[in-house]
């Protein structure tokens, strides 16, 4: 696919107070790295589609119940859910080792870039998946594991449901951090209802106390 990273967004992720403040010095290392990325990445995904119901807290799916309150909330009006796997793969981990040891400033941007990046090839899949919907469809926002009340642990679950490890090399750490390190589980609500015009991702985002969230 091919993949148009918004830089602003990297900005931000970067921790730009000023998102669309240009830095040339800056601007001219972020491209670098851009295409040192998109060459290194080996992006490999898998998702399935599954039946959800709610109760309360509690979201059911696939066998298994997840408790969380902002979950189901989050859900609410969907009888569908998407669950997806997704990673850059072990070269960007790499990147991410040999800059923090030789360009902290490289370190960080890269770490930017690669959540813009898993964010953008997630945009993509999402379309990927609309087109094979014969009927209308809105996508809630994205939720995983370990965000807001909805427990880490449950990174384990969505590994086993897709059979990650297998399909695309994903696997946990003891903790239930994902390896490799940049890549994204996640669960996301499909509904016939359009529930609301979303202007920004972070509008409908239930996690008001986030040092990343646009106003």
């Amino acid at each position: 696919m091919d993949i148009l990273l918004d830089k602003s967004e990297i900005r931000r992720y970067a921790g730009y107070k000023e998102k669309f403040k240009i830095i040339p010095e800056i601007e001219e290392k972020i491209d670098i790295l851009i295409s040192e990325i998109k060459q290194k990445a080996r992006v490999k995904y898998t998702y399935e589609i599954f039946d959800v119901s709610i109760l309360g807290d509690e979201v059911k799916f696939a066998d298994i119940t997840f408790k969380s309150r902002f979950l189901a909330k989050n859900l609410k009006c969907c009888d569908k859910i998407i669950l997806l796997a997704i990673t850059l793969g072990n070269e960007v981990d790499s990147m991410i080792r040999r800059y923090s040891t030789i360009d902290g400033t490289s370190m960080i941007l890269v770490q930017a870039i690669a959540a813009e990046y898993l964010e953008k090839y997630i945009d993509k899949i999402e379309k990927e998946i609309l087109s094979k919907i014969d009927k209308k469809v809105y996508f809630k926002p994205r939720f995983s594991p370990g965000y807001s009340d909805l427990d880490i642990v449950h990174q384990k679950d969505v590994i086993n449901i897709l059979n990650a490890t297998k399909k695309i090399g994903l696997s946990t750490t003891s903790s239930y951090m994902l390896t490799p390190a940049k890549s994204v589980t996640a669960i996301i609500g499909i509904t016939d209802t359009d529930y609301k015009n979303v202007k920004n991702k972070c509008s409908s985002c239930m996690l008001t106390n986030c040092s990343m969230r646009e106003k």
